[in-house]
């Protein structure tokens, strides 16, 4: 999500796998290497934008989990279809968690319409739907 260096965004790029982040990073990035990402939350500003990239499901479950659980985030957006989102609303369901907090999930991210499966395209429509919110 390198889009986002020149953008009134200040980012921090956590990943269990320090080899996945480049070798230059643009100013308002931060990276931390961290086997478990979801226990970082609670180091995240009130209000803060969860945006999840993962590599792994269950990974992403963990974070989305924790994030939802917290119920003080702006924004948790994960990328995905819409079949990922129906099986994690159902996995939440049976943690306890409320329609209310799991309705706070954005799943796929992005602008509605765009339908392109390419990286850079998802991107773009990642950072434009992420630039909407903090200007309404």
């Amino acid at each position: 999500m390198l889009q986002l260096a020149a953008l009134p965004f200040e980012i921090t790029w956590v990943d269990s796998r320090a080899n996945e982040f480049p070798k230059a990073v643009p100013e308002n990035f931060t990276m931390v290497c961290h086997p478990q990402p979801h226990e970082l939350l609670m180091n995240a500003p009130d209000a803060a934008y969860i945006l999840i990239l993962t590599h792994d499901h269950e990974v992403d479950f963990e974070i989305v989990s924790t994030a939802l659980a917290m119920a003080r985030f702006a924004y948790i957006g994960m990328i995905g279809s819409k079949t990922k989102k129906a099986r994690f609303k159902s996995r939440f369901k049976k943690l306890g968690l409320s329609d209310v907090k799991i309705s706070a999930m954005h799943c796929p991210i992005g602008i509605s319409g765009i339908s392109s499966k390419k990286p850079v395209a998802i991107a773009v429509s990642v950072v434009a739907d992420l630039l909407t919110r903090i200007e309404i």
